[in-house]
């Protein structure tokens, strides 16, 4: 065991010191942090494989059965996922303009009949779960990952921007229901539930009440004094922590449990200012990293034995590729501008990678559709990197 735990830790070490260098080269070209984390697992992945001697060094450590490297990737997802939930406002969907819904629901259509088909037939051998999983993650879009540093420069107005801000957090939302929904589906297909299972699932709609009644727990803080108002946060704490063992109880996708889990802590412990959500989300970073430094290194670690990547490449971005065009002859035909909205949604992010690493743990996705699916997501974020800044003096 302590030979174990010895192994993790030069891992965590190995990681995080390489990260500290990739960091530095992807925020200079103003990628996405993610990019680093993948770049840092492949590095240790490569460098794993040079050693002769890995399998018996370190094989008992980076297999995909090893209770600490599991427990860190779960750990790391539903940070990342309770990350979403807490800075998540469902104001935001007073304020959605209706024309927005209608860009955001034909994206989604198309990406269905795109991806969907083309998955289904091409890459996954006619699978439902592997073309629902991997449809589902492609529904999500990464504006970050192309406008963000690029708006002071491009002159764009602030209407445009918040069009596509709107679209990308309607479809993320979208995403996030539909994958939990299917992934909850998977997991209980075969499950024979119990009297017990229906009671952990009333004590968890129980101890979601908060989350409705946020508004009455806040005035209720707010009347606190400092000391009871900290007794009342530990109190909230435990809550969270009793709700979320109810939540794994009942057999929901651990991407529902992950969001909900921060709509729950949210409206729980609603006086989490504005520079406090930071520091969380701060901290939340050293765990997140480790799910997308683990891809890296799987990536790596298993590309020696498929020989499906590269044909479930193309076809996966031809898919891309067609959906694109297709949604640009529709923004066209809208009178919309044209290279900023299909840029914004062309790239692919930390939520798709999420949802592949989570079918490809479940042995939903094999190695040959996993891969290349990351390859496609990192293209895409380049594709619209390069070329939003090729277009920095306006768009089209």
């Amino acid at each position: 065991m302590k030979e174990l735990v010895g192994q993790f830790f030069i891992y965590l070490a190995f990681a995080y010191i390489i990260s500290a260098l990739t960091l530095v080269v992807i925020r200079r070209l103003r990628l996405p942090d993610f990019l680093a984390y993948l770049m840092t697992g492949a590095l240790f992945g490569a460098f794993l494989l040079l050693l002769s001697d890995y399998p018996q060094i370190l094989n008992r450590v980076f297999n995909d059965n090893n209770v600490f490297l599991l427990f860190a990737n779960h750990i790391g997802v539903l940070v990342f996922l309770i990350l979403i939930g807490l800075n998540f406002d469902p104001q935001f969907f007073r304020w959605v303009d209706g024309e927005n819904l209608v860009f955001s629901t034909v994206l989604a259509s198309l990406t269905i009949l795109s991806v969907g088909i083309i998955s289904f037939f091409f890459v996954t051998g006619q699978d439902w779960w592997a073309t629902l999983f991997l449809t589902t993650a492609f529904l999500s879009i990464n504006i970050g990952a192309v406008a963000q540093s690029y708006l002071s420069e491009t002159g764009l107005v602030k209407k445009q921007t918040t069009n596509l801000l709107q679209m990308a957090l309607s479809l993320d939302l979208l995403a996030i229901i539909a994958i939990a929904a299917i992934d909850t589906i998977k997991q209980n297909l075969h499950r024979d539930f119990t009297v017990l299972d229906l009671m952990y699932f009333l004590l968890f709609l129980l101890f979601s009440l908060p989350i409705l009644m946020r508004q009455r727990f806040s005035f209720y803080l707010a009347r606190r004094s400092p000391p009871a108002t900290n007794s009342i946060l530990f109190l909230a704490m435990g809550i969270f922590f009793i709700s979320l063992n109810l939540a794994y109880n009942t057999g929901l996708s651990l991407v529902f449990i992950g969001f909900w889990a921060g709509l729950f802590l949210k409206s729980m412990i609603p006086s989490v200012e504005k520079f406090q959500r930071q520091r969380l989300l701060q901290v939340g970073a050293f765990f997140f990293l480790i799910p997308f430094t683990d891809m890296g290194r799987a990536m790596v670690m298993a590309f020696q034995h498929t020989y499906l990547i590269w044909k479930n490449f193309n076809f996966l971005m031809a898919a891309l590729i067609l959906l694109a065009i297709a949604f640009g002859l529709y923004v066209r035909y809208r009178k919309q501008p044209l290279l900023f909205l299909v840029l914004g949604t062309f790239p692919r992010g930390e939520l798709t990678l999420i949802i592949f690493w989570l079918a490809y743990r479940q042995r939903i996705l094999p190695a040959e559709v996993f891969i290349p699916g990351i390859f496609v997501v990192m293209i895409s974020v380049l594709v619209g990197h390069l070329v939003f800044r090729r277009s920095s003096t306006g768009v089209d």
